[in-house]
C-alpha cells in the first residue's frame, strides 16, 4: 500500500459540518415507529390476554393501557 499522508484531517465527517440527508432521517423515523408499533401490538396482546383472565387483572391492565404512556 502507498503511504499517504493524510496531515490531521479526521477520517470520517465532523458533526458540526455534516448535513444529515433525507434518507438518513426516513431510516431514523422508520425505526422508532417500527419499534412503537411492536409496543402497541404487545400491549394489545396483554390488554387481550388480561381480559380472558379475570375482571382485577383487567381492571390494572386497562388502567395502565388508558393511561397517558398507554
Amino acid at each position: 500500500m502507498a503511504d499517504v499522508n493524510r496531515g490531521n484531517r479526521p477520517l470520517s465527517p465532523h458533526l458540526q459540518v455534516y448535513r444529515p440527508q433525507l434518507t438518513s432521517i426516513s431510516s431514523i423515523l422508520t425505526r422508532i415507529t417500527g419499534n412503537a408499533l411492536i409496543v402497541a401490538a404487545l400491549m394489545i396482546v396483554w390488554w387481550l390476554l388480561a381480559a380472558s383472565t379475570g375482571p382485577e387483572y383487567f381492571a390494572f391492565a386497562n388502567g395502565f393501557v388508558t393511561s397517558w404512556f398507554g
